[in-house]
């Protein structure tokens, strides 16, 4: 009998200790814990999204509504990507590399047509959607991540159907409880091979002959900016969580070779990242997405490119002249 009260006495300090563990936690992410994930699995994550994106006439990630006619006397730059370019981690809009340069170039008209999320296939329907609408370009920015090549990449249909299909949610409990679904999503990302994987299926890619389908849709973005009056110039961001490795370099050189074969000005960010950690970098342990740091080291990269480029088109066209 004493066994057995003594087992029942710390069972029950054990199931007070487990339950006081649990509502603390609770308590703590759902209503103090306000950071990202990578893949935006996570409850805290849908909750950070309402809380920090604010969405402007174009339904874009922006302070500032958008107009289609360019405003007299400014030079229009239009930004064109996915969730770096949204600022995805980012709580303030203009801590984002585009905000950065709306703040300090006064005489740019800045536009970004960010969506988390976004690849390729879905810049190209946005893109047409707002030529549609009579919008105008000038110099346009496609902000690339070596992603982007993902919606056409059958693996990757396989993850997202798998991931955030609603029939393939995790049950009643995790998907209510904002403690057990952190907890849920965090070992996910360690232990499901789609989710710690998730970049290798990338290289297999742009080996094989999805990158020829892929240049073809490259080179239809192309010809919509051309065709529309803008002139394209390219951004690559590598995956930050290995800036400092050589992991993806074949992949960044392959798009540095296609973009001089088109006549594309392109900038790889690689150089510029690789001096630093992917701890400096990055939003959190649990979001590789680029955080204010990295925004604002590509800001000042981005101004230099778009910058040197406006020199460049001057002085051909003044060689044109004579």
């Amino acid at each position: 009998m004493k066994w057995f009260k003594l087992i029942a006495i710390n069972s029950a300090i054990l199931l007070l200790l487990l339950i006081l563990i649990f509502a603390g936690g609770e308590v703590y992410y759902r209503y103090i814990y306000d950071d990202t994930d990578s893949f935006a699995l996570a409850k805290t994550t849908k909750h950070w999204l309402k809380k920090h994106y604010r969405l402007n006439n174009f339904s874009m990630r922006d302070d500032q509504d958008y107009f289609a006619t360019i405003a007299k006397d400014k030079t229009r730059i239009t930004f064109i990507g996915d969730s770096f370019t949204a600022g995805h981690g980012i709580e303030d809009v203009n801590n984002r590399f585009a905000n950065i340069l709306r703040n300090n170039k006064p005489d740019w008209e800045i536009q970004t047509f960010g969506v988390n999320g976004f690849d390729t296939g879905d810049q190209i329907k946005l893109l047409d959607d707002v030529l549609s609408q009579g919008f105008q370009l000038d110099w346009v920015v496609l902000i690339y991540t070596l992603n982007d090549i993902s919606d056409i990449t059958p693996a990757w249909k396989t993850i997202v159907q798998r991931l955030y299909y609603p029939e393939n949610r995790p049950g009643f409990f995790i998907q209510n409880s904002w403690f057990a679904n952190t907890l849920y999503y965090r070992f996910m990302g360690t232990t499901d091979d789609d989710i710690s994987s998730y970049f290798n299926f990338v290289t297999g890619a742009y080996n094989s002959s999805i990158w020829d389908v892929h240049k073809n849709r490259l080179r239809q973005m192309q010809q919509m900016v051309k065709s529309h009056g803008g002139r394209l110039l390219v951004v690559t961001f590598p995956f930050m969580h290995v800036t400092n490795n050589n992991s993806y370099r074949m992949i960044h050189e392959k798009l540095d070779f296609f973009w001089r074969e088109q006549g594309i000005p392109h900038l790889d960010m690689s150089p510029v990242f690789q001096q630093y950690t992917p701890k400096e970098l990055t939003v959190n342990r649990f979001d590789a997405h680029p955080n204010e740091f990295a925004h604002s080291l590509a800001a000042t990269s981005i101004n230099s490119f778009i910058t040197n480029e406006m020199l460049r088109n001057v002085d051909s066209g003044r060689r044109k002249e004579k």
